[in-house]
């Protein structure tokens, strides 16, 4: 498993045993992730799964506000009403 991460160039982070809030804001995201995208979605091949998944974490920092900031978006301004209606019209075109 870590020489599939090595290759696909993601560097594994050990945490700490004894420290089980170490890890938080990353078991936090992957639960935004399954609640908020990937239990909503059935992908149909890898790349469906990818896109969906890019389309997710830009909306994720660009989109969202996260409670940890004072509810305030990462980056980026409030997206319109016509972008919203794109990035919806996209993720249906990922199940095409």
């Amino acid at each position: 498993m870590r020489a599939q991460l090595r290759e696909a160039g993601i560097r594994v982070v050990q945490t700490p045993y004894p420290a089980p809030n170490a890890n938080a804001y990353a078991e936090r995201f992957v639960r935004s992730i399954k609640e908020e995208c990937l239990h909503r979605v059935i992908p149909f091949r890898e790349r469906h799964l990818r896109r969906t998944i890019a389309a997710y974490v830009e909306h994720y920092h660009r989109e969202r506000n996260h409670q940890g900031i004072e509810n305030e978006l990462i980056e980026g301004a409030p997206a319109t009403s016509l972008e919203l209606e794109q990035f919806l019209e996209d993720l249906r075109s990922f199940s095409r």
